[in-house]
């Protein structure tokens, strides 16, 4: 152990705090202190990772703070992946001489993240910032109130995994497998390439256009996982023939107020 090792530990006081990302199932892990830790039976890797303190008050509303770290420190699929995939975010403080002795500091949602010069701020919002949204959340209007895939929606996205060879021109993702659909059939759907997803603006032909390119890891002969979309509206809930099961929206309710603007 060197000399400067026993001064940051001094520092922290043996009290390494660790950080778990979690988001479509999968586990970021990290710790504050200066070496992997291995913290209820998985490895922890050590990042530059630093907190705020936890703002709350007397209302009793959802606990927020912010976390400063690195880009490369599990917020690299953040910079353009939009939008934000839901992630969850659990703090723990343990003591270094007995990690079974152990506290949950946080638990809770990132909001958003923002980037400065290589170093991503996230600002995170406990579980029960959940008590703040309004209940029932159903509005009534003409297009429906579920997202695709969900449970509200009930289709099951693994029937509908569309597998594809792509060229690549910026942000134009082309191959001919996109042809056998009818146009506008992927809008509002995405690509994931690796653990990267992007959002598709259009589909036209054997062309979809996404929100923003891949890195240059993408290159012609790729291939990808595409996805469909779904805008709300009555008629493309019928192509997937979902319409009468699953569609929650009021396809006749009236578009403009009859107080203001007459029967």
């Amino acid at each position: 152990m060197t000399l400067s090792t026993e001064y940051t530990e001094a520092e922290m006081q043996g009290l390494p705090e660790m950080y778990d990302f979690v988001y479509a199932g999968n586990h970021e892990r990290y710790t504050t202190w200066p070496e992997d830790i291995v913290f209820l039976g998985t490895t922890f890797q050590t990042a530059p990772i630093k907190r705020s303190g936890f703002t709350f008050d007397k209302e009793f509303s959802s606990v927020r703070c912010t976390i400063s770290a690195p880009v490369t420190a599990g917020f690299e699929r953040f910079v353009t992946n939009t939008p934000l995939e839901p992630t969850t975010l659990t703090i723990y403080r343990a003591l270094k001489s007995d990690l079974t002795d152990y506290s949950i500091l946080f638990v809770g949602l990132i909001l958003t993240v923002g980037f400065s010069n290589r170093i991503a701020q996230a600002i995170c919002e406990s579980n029960s910032g959940i008590l703040n949204h309004e209940t029932p959340r159903i509005v009534y209007q003409s297009y429906c109130n579920h997202e695709i895939f969900d449970a509200g929606c009930g289709l099951d996205y693994t029937a509908y995994i569309v597998n594809a060879v792509v060229t690549v021109s910026g942000s134009t993702l082309s191959s001919a497998t996109f042809d056998t659909y009818d146009d506008g059939y992927f809008n509002i759907g995405r690509v994931q390439y690796g653990a990267d997803e992007r959002l598709i603006t259009d589909h036209t032909g054997t062309d979809l256009e996404i929100h923003m390119p891949f890195d240059s890891t993408l290159v012609d002969g790729s291939s990808v996982v595409v996805y469909p979309g779904c805008d709300g509206k009555p008629d493309t809930c019928r192509v997937f023939n979902n319409f009468e099961d699953h569609f929650l929206g009021f396809p006749y309710i009236p578009s403009k107020n009859p107080v203001y603007w007459g029967v």
